[in-house]
């Protein structure tokens, strides 16, 4: 059936309450490579957690291991609370095949098997901090989640296996039983099951939906280099890029009705990198959506003791903290750092001070100099409650920055006495075929998009023979070098004399 023609349940109807709950703490972490083109483990190393997994003998899980992961085995899970067993049927080849509407055929067969093999030995190390009501806590793990027994093979009780069953380990089952839930809508997530990072997106926004439903604020907000953290997905570092990236994963949302607007808010201007604050405004989808899930339970069989009120409040509060400013969220996170969560109070003097940092530093290097001084305050026996305890260590690891960055430069000024024009050219000379010809390909693009604005370089540019043409992409190659040499994105190059 072609993607086109799938349909949700008109708007104007009751909404659908087929949904199922999924713990709320590590399925916003990513476990599953959505598509070929990233190639990077996954690896998440932040203040207060930690987060990597490594491909077992079957390969990293990929994108059908996701979908049986999201769609099916988490409905399984679910189906069993509030007592979670440790042995899951999960039904036959046969059975997945249709719940995941994909034909009945030996290549889909082998593939679905292939895929929970994958799953299964996926191996976590994990070091993240959690709230379930009144209880903080932080879940640390070294393992798979559970193991796979496939139809007619021995379950742990000695009985042939009807079925394939999932057999969960020890700390991910203890994990289960305590953390807390979030509801998450099944037919949207068949819905979107043809695009794996819009189906993403819908696991990671629904947190800030909800946190913003109830918190009364007219969009939710997603920092798109997290977003790429927690999908993953490859971080692209132009703008236009960006937008062409974003806007394919948007358009399902958009069209069913769960996305109605998109802003894009840069973030550091003044940084090398971009990064945008982008901002969600829910449509009536994400709103028939938050009505459901905001009752007690959600109706099923075996009524569930969970408040899912509380609950995912807890999930989307900790996903999407009070703090709005970048000062703010850099005090978040020394926060979470001290405290292993962000607490609901932050002091002024502490907001002051982070924006001070991140002014002179901009935000990620302040982040990383926060991280020293807490590093070098721990080791020395000192724990401050207030990131302004920190002032002599943060001066510390400030002036220790100066000094290797004075040294940087000093070092590259010895490398090489050539003009920075110099230097470019010897890198556009020397660098290789592949990446050269991806700056070329920049290059004419922004190039084509300055002619749309600039009525004078549209006509120079349309009046350019081929060698013209080449000489302006070329400059324009070299000013772009020259930039990065200059903002210390590329080191200046050792150029031997002959």
């Amino acid at each position: 059936m072609p993607k086109e023609s799938k349909q949700l349940v008109p708007q104007s109807e009751p909404f659908d309450t087929d949904a199922f709950r999924v713990e709320a703490v590590l399925s916003k972490l990513p476990i599953h490579i959505l598509n070929d083109e990233h190639t990077e483990p996954i690896n998440i190393q932040k203040m207060g957690m930690s987060w990597k997994v490594s491909p077992g003998h079957w390969g990293m899980p990929g994108s059908l291991a996701y979908k049986i992961d999201s769609i099916f085995i988490n409905h399984r899970i679910d189906e069993n609370r509030p007592v979670i067993p440790k042995v899951i049927r999960l039904g036959s080849i046969r059975e997945i095949l249709r719940e995941l509407g994909m034909a009945e055929n030996g290549t889909n067969a082998a593939a679905v098997k292939k895929a929970l093999l994958q799953n299964a030995t996926a191996f976590i190390q994990a070091k993240v901090p959690y709230r379930n009501r009144d209880t903080v806590g932080t879940f640390e793990f070294g393992d798979t989640r559970y193991g796979i027994v496939f139809q007619n093979q021995t379950l742990p009780d000695g009985t042939k296996a009807d079925a394939i069953y999932i057999v969960l380990h020890d700390l991910f089952l203890q994990f289960l039983l305590g953390a807390p839930v979030r509801p998450i809508r099944s037919v949207y997530l068949k819905y979107l099951s043809d695009s794996p990072f819009a189906h993403r997106l819908y696991e990671i926004l629904s947190f800030q939906f909800y946190a913003a439903f109830k918190q009364g604020r007219p969009y939710a907000v997603l920092r798109y280099s997290e977003y790429c953290q927690q999908a993953p997905l490859i971080r692209k570092t132009e703008k236009r890029l960006i937008y062409q990236q974003m806007w394919r994963i948007h358009k399902p949302h958009i069209k069913s009705g769960y996305i109605r607007k998109v802003e894009y808010e840069v973030v550091n201007p003044n940084d090398s990198t971009v990064d945008f604050n982008i901002k969600y405004y829910p449509g009536p989808l994400a709103r028939q959506e938050y009505e459901l899930f905001n009752q007690k339970s959600l109706p099923d069989a075996n009524p569930s003791h969970y408040d899912l009120t509380k609950t995912i409040a807890l999930a989307g509060d900790q996903q999407l903290p009070q703090a709005t400013s970048l000062a703010q969220r850099l005090v978040a996170e020394f926060q979470q750092l001290r405290f292993g969560e962000s607490q609901k109070r932050i002091a002024k003097s502490e907001e002051q001070l982070a924006a001070v940092l991140i002014e002179r530093w901009g935000f990620e290097k302040a982040r990383e100099i926060i991280i020293g001084a807490f590093k070098k305050a721990s080791e020395s026996g000192f724990k401050s409650i207030y990131l302004t305890g920190l002032e002599r260590f943060l001066q510390e690891e400030e002036d220790h920055y100066k000094k290797s960055k004075q040294g940087r430069q000093e070092k590259n000024k010895q490398k090489s006495g050539q003009n920075l024009e110099y230097c470019a050219e010897h890198l556009y000379k020397t660098m290789k075929r592949d990446e050269r010809a991806k700056m070329e390909a920049e290059a004419i693009a922004a190039l084509q998009e300055r002619c749309q604005s600039d009525e004078n370089y549209r006509d120079l540019m349309t009046y350019a023979g081929e060698a013209q043409t080449k000489e302006i992409v070329r400059s324009f190659i070299i000013g772009r070098l020259i930039h990065e040499i200059e903002s210390g994105i590329r080191e200046v190059p050792v150029i031997s004399e002959h």
